[in-house]
């Protein structure tokens, strides 16, 4: 264990970039598996790196980013799904701690010269106008949705000093209660919790 502690100390740089990197492939290819980057927490004060990465995020106001997965095996693209999406959505919104919320659904529309902002409302009434909208004219839309249209992401970018922990205990309570989407995390908190489940986790976190 004394050397897995070292390793985790020295190679602290090696193993944000590795975390970084897993979560761009979970977002790419939508495998279902749940990853935490919020372990910097975990070395002793005063350790340059972890000093490094705060320091960059104080400068920019940098918020951690918390995906939430979502598969399906029909479109997400039909009513129903487009209103359980919508839903989820809204209510990570409204969570203490959460700065922005962004999915393959767009904020605002523009249609023949209106602007539409009340996306719940639109989706009850003209779900076909707004599935067009997202097949062929929002910019996100790969980004965000796979080529089949049955898997797709949220992405809620955190507040900079918000609580990542409660932030993801809170989401987790939503996933937990939602009947109609196949949900997932893919974010923070995931790699600590392992780490502290260790039998000899008092060694680890005592580590220089």
């Amino acid at each position: 264990m004394g050397r897995i502690a070292g390793f985790i100390y020295d190679k602290a740089r090696l193993i944000i970039v590795l975390v970084a990197i897993l979560n761009i492939v979970a977002l790419a290819s939508f495998f279902r598996f749940e990853l935490d980057t919020d372990f910097l927490n975990l070395f002793t004060a005063g350790n340059p790196k972890t000093e490094e990465y705060n320091r960059l995020n104080e400068k920019y106001q940098i918020g951690e980013a918390i995906s939430v997965l979502i598969e399906q095996d029909d479109s997400l693209l039909n009513q129903e799904n487009l209103q359980a999406v919508y839903r989820l959505q809204e209510e990570i919104k409204e969570l203490d701690g959460i700065h922005e919320v962004k999915s393959f659904i767009p904020s605002e529309i523009s249609l023949g010269g209106h602007t539409i902002t009340d996306m719940g409302d639109f989706i009850d009434r003209h779900s076909d106008l707004l599935r067009d909208f997202i097949e062929d004219e929002y910019f996100l839309t790969d980004q965000f949705l796979s080529y089949d249209r049955s898997k797709g992401a949220i992405i809620a970018t955190l507040e900079f000093d918000a609580a990542a922990g409660n932030v993801v205990e809170s989401i987790e309570g939503i996933i937990q209660n939602e009947e109609r989407l196949t949900l997932s995390l893919a974010g923070d908190e995931i790699i600590k919790d392992t780490l502290l489940e260790l039998p000899d986790k008092d060694n680890l976190l005592s580590c220089r």
